[in-house]
């Protein structure tokens, strides 16, 4: 996303509407956004460079996906509803920047890119809510919780993960039984088996 926002402004196109911010732009006379600032404008004024407002934004999704990527890989889905998310509400925001002509349609104040962005953005918040609730039915841990809480590992009534004070085995069958349990899963290093009468 970031590199094919350089290319439309490189070619001058997908460009902003006119501003007085110091990092507005004048574009060559042979570009889309400088055959506009000559043709409407009696003097060029600088433009919105909405097409390094796009880039950033890209750059602000990888961002949040990078950041966020321990905390929801471990619910399906939830890293693309984040994307679409972001993507969403940055594409909404570089919108009101972005120039068009009077003949787009309107529709409540918005354009339809608008309304694409809208669309993203309310179906992102759905599917991050849904995914949520259903991880959390299931019970999924974080990344950083108990390492057996998410092996899918069915544990022997009454037995629980061992402490480094306890011991390993207390007989011969508990011994066999806890390296069974250990071949099942390696970072399982000891289950406290109860002693049968």
């Amino acid at each position: 996303m970031c590199l094919t926002r350089l290319g439309c402004f490189f070619n001058g196109c997908c460009f902003g509407r006119p501003t007085s911010l110091a990092w507005g732009l004048i574009f060559p006379p042979d570009s889309p956004a400088g055959h506009y600032q000559r043709m409407f404008m009696s003097n060029p004024v600088p433009i919105h460079p909405t097409q390094f407002y796009c880039a950033f934004s890209g750059l602000v999704i990888g961002a949040t996906l990078l950041l966020l990527d321990r905390k929801v890989r471990q619910i399906d889905g939830a890293t693309a509803f984040v994307a679409i998310t972001v993507y969403g509400a940055t594409r909404l925001i570089v919108e009101f920047y972005r120039y068009y002509n009077d003949h787009v349609h309107l529709l409540l104040g918005l354009n339809h890119n608008q309304w694409v962005s809208v669309l993203f953005l309310t179906s992102g918040a759905l599917g991050i809510a849904l995914v949520s609730a259903r991880g959390m039915l299931a019970g999924v841990q974080p990344a950083d919780g108990p390492s057996t809480a998410n092996r899918g590992i069915d544990l022997p009534s009454g037995v629980g993960p061992a402490s480094p004070q306890q011991g390993t085995t207390r007989s011969g069958g508990s011994c066999l039984r806890s390296q069974h349990l250990a071949r099942r899963d390696p970072d399982v290093h000891s289950i406290p088996i109860r002693k049968e009468n």
